[in-house]
């Protein structure tokens, strides 16, 4: 008898539960999802992705600064520019020391801006590092 009490009771509240609200289903629009401003946003509470090594960092630096025109390959093809330089061209890369390539990241030239306020010189020997690693494995650095 308890048990069919009992079971009577779960029924009641789960169909109590599931019942249809009385107030009318609201259409979902673009600003239910819009982020909350930065100054709004409490960073202990956001999960943080660690980034372990030195490579991962240039990697993330890449991505972030220069991937948009340079391509994430390194190709030229990024979305801001029609065609850029080509990093994983051979001809490319025997063509440039690494002392010109930190030159233009520091300096720049149209329509590359200048680095040199944003990156350490440590940062940008990683970035030259890795544009040397976009070369095929067969030519020179």
């Amino acid at each position: 008898m308890l048990r069919k009490t009992l079971a009577t009771s779960a029924v009641a509240v789960l169909v109590s539960a599931c019942s249809v609200s009385s107030e009318p289903v609201r259409e979902w629009t673009p600003e239910d999802h819009v982020q909350p401003p930065e100054s709004q946003i409490d960073p202990s509470r956001v999960p943080q992705r660690q980034v372990t090594s030195p490579a991962e960092q240039t990697a993330l630096l890449w991505q972030g600064l220069c991937a948009s025109c340079h391509g994430s390959t390194g190709r030229g093809n990024g979305w801001e520019l029609q065609a850029g330089v080509d990093f994983t061209s051979a001809k490319w890369q025997k063509s440039r020391t690494d002392s010109q390539i930190t030159n233009q990241i520091k300096v720049g030239a149209a329509p590359m801006p200048s680095f040199a306020n944003r990156l350490t010189d440590a940062e940008i020997a990683a970035l030259v590092k890795h544009i040397r690693g976009l070369a095929p494995a067969s030519s020179p650095k």
